[in-house]
């Protein structure tokens, strides 16, 4: 649902500033466009449109991980 979607993009936007996002070596497409699971480095979803994988290994992330993050129901894989 639309709102659904709008609770994971501020989960991930969150998430993105958190671990220092402007900095990343790779951050294409995070906070330029609305649709997360088209374009943004490393979020791969389901075919509802549901995150299932965050893979951002070796990409400079820094700071903490938002407990947020966890709360994606359809999560099943974190690489970072």
């Amino acid at each position: 649902s639309q709102a659904e979607d709008s609770t994971t993009a501020t989960i991930l936007i969150e998430f993105y500033y958190a671990t220092g996002g402007a900095s990343w070596t790779n951050n294409d497409g995070w906070t330029k466009s609305a649709d997360f699971c088209k374009g943004w480095k490393g979020v791969v979803c389901n075919s509802n449109g549901d995150v299932v994988k965050v893979i951002l290994m070796d990409n400079g992330l820094t700071g903490s991980i938002t407990s947020s993050l966890f709360t994606l129901p359809a999560l099943e894989q974190l690489d970072l």
